[in-house]
């Protein structure tokens, strides 16, 4: 999907998770275990091909609205890896949204080491990427996207802490 990254809003949140073994964390991440099921369900290549993500990989993406999994629309879009990030004490992935996405634009999934946390960080450049986005943005949207963010941010920091244990 065409996007113009300087007409996107940009917006990053983070989560300081303690304690954490960062080794079983980055497994987290790249096996795309970011969102809980009642917000967004999903289908990778890379699990489907039994191997690791790869830049390149789509990600077929269920989301339910409202995050209800038995009573709820389901809008099926897809993404694309765009990087996958392994820089000294940073790890994560991007992805850019496809063709029919609801919203355009980019997001990045990173983790961060510092001494004994690790810092979770989403940061997001989108914009409505469908007319109904357009109009219903600022009222449904907007106010979706920053909740599904929270939850993931949440259900992140639970996956890692449940892990225990500093490692690298």
């Amino acid at each position: 999907m065409s996007y113009d990254p300087s007409q996107l809003r940009a917006r990053t949140n983070e989560i300081g998770i303690h304690p954490v073994n960062s080794r079983h964390a980055e497994q987290v991440l790249l096996d795309y275990r970011i969102f809980p099921e009642h917000i967004m369900t999903s289908y990778t290549q890379w699990q489907d091909e039994g191997r690791s993500m790869q830049v390149g990989d789509t990600i077929v993406q269920q989301v339910l609205l409202p995050p209800i999994k038995r009573c709820s629309i389901k809008l099926v879009m897809g993404v694309r890896v765009k990087a996958i990030i392994h820089v000294a004490q940073e790890f994560g992935f991007s992805y850019e949204t496809l063709e029919g996405h609801v919203e355009r634009g980019i997001s990045t999934f990173m983790a961060e080491r510092k001494d004994d946390e690790l810092v979770f960080r989403i940061t997001t450049h989108s914009g409505p990427g469908h007319w109904s986005t357009r109009m219903a943005g600022p009222i449904l949207a907007r106010p979706y996207q920053r909740y599904a963010t929270l939850q993931a941010l949440t259900h992140v920091a639970r996956q890692f802490s449940a892990l225990g244990g500093i490692g690298g």
